[in-house]
């Protein structure tokens, strides 16, 4: 299967956090996504180069992976597993690990009792990079939200729900990338758990994570538009939460990826910019008008760095479509 390719040309001619940010006149997708495949909801680097892009079932269609290749041409994948309650899955956040594998983090609709089975799922991939089966690492979780990989590592961050009024109280769980079947009990003390995130009752809190090209782990808040970095003892428990920016450079935070050079990018949902982070926490505007969106719309976006490219696949009005923004130095 072949997916409609509709390129568009974007010429971004300085050097980066030197230019001037570049108007968007051309709103086109690189790709516009089947009717089949009507959401699109996280994007990982494979270790070969391509791209894969995870598409949650929505009722009627089934959740699939897509790779998207160095042409910028995207193909079926493979199927993701579905929760066995609610035959369902949600796949939230995917990173391959150190081992080659694809995890995921699904977090599906919540079953007839009301519970959400988050769970975090292993695909094993061949040597001919297809994927060929898979194992759940850990299963239970309230309601996972994001998820982050590193040295055989894999971070969750899991929102628990708390009593009205009081303050939230939110975990981030390790397991090893070789774990196999460990249940979460949502409790606070349980082995897995490496920090408790508190926020006042009502107060945004943090939806996202990422590793940054050194290995520090960044908390994303996306309403508040705000990074925190969490690091940690020998223990591997939290040491210190601390925000990265004095001041924050987004008013909200659509989507954040790392790149290979060390700088982190950024997407202002209420700009409609894309932003990046040099190591000094230097910023600049990279593109202006990135989407073709309204302020009225709700939309989801996933980004990944490849290369010299920034992509983002964004699903609004039933529909999912991948941008492709030139980093050009």
């Amino acid at each position: 299967m072949k997916t409609t390719k509709n390129f568009f040309p974007l010429i971004l001619a300085a050097a980066l956090f030197s230019w001037n940010p570049v108007i968007l006149s051309a709103q086109e997708p690189m790709l516009t996504l089947p009717q089949f495949f009507p959401h699109a909801s996280a994007f990982a680097q494979a270790p070969w180069d391509d791209l894969v892009l995870a598409c949650p079932n929505d009722g009627a269609n089934p959740p699939t992976f897509l790779r998207v290749t160095p042409g910028d041409e995207a193909f079926l994948w493979g199927m993701c597993p579905v929760d066995p309650v609610t035959g369902t899955a949600n796949p939230v956040a995917a990173q391959f690990g150190s081992d080659g594998f694809l995890y995921v983090c699904d977090n599906p609709v919540p079953d007839a009792d009301g519970k959400r089975p988050g769970r975090i799922v292993r695909i094993y991939v061949n040597e001919a990079h297809r994927p060929y089966g898979a194992e759940v690492v850990a299963f239970g979780m309230e309601n996972p939200v994001a998820m982050a990989a590193h040295g055989g590592e894999i971070f969750v961050l899991n929102r628990l729900t708390g009593k009205e009024g009081e303050e939230q109280i939110h975990t981030v769980h390790r397991f090893q990338e070789d774990e196999l079947g460990t249940e979460v009990k949502n409790t606070l003390d349980e082995a897995s758990v490496v920090a408790r995130l508190t926020y006042p009752d009502g107060a945004p809190a943090a939806d996202g994570m990422f590793f940054g090209s050194d290995g520090t782990l960044f908390l994303v808040n996306s309403q508040a538009g705000t990074l925190e970095t969490l690091s940690f003892n020998e223990e591997k428990k939290m040491l210190l939460r601390a925000a990265y920016l004095e001041t924050p450079v987004c008013e909200t935070i659509l989507a954040a990826a790392a790149g290979e050079d060390g700088a982190i990018y950024l997407l202002d949902g209420k700009k409609n910019t894309l932003i990046a982070l040099d190591k000094e926490k230097n910023t600049a505007i990279i593109a202006e008008n990135v989407l073709p969106i309204s302020d009225e719309e709700t939309l989801s976006v996933a980004m990944v760095v490849r290369g010299e490219s920034v992509f983002l696949a964004v699903s609004r009005m039933g529909k999912a479509e991948i941008y492709k923004i030139p980093l050009q130095k």
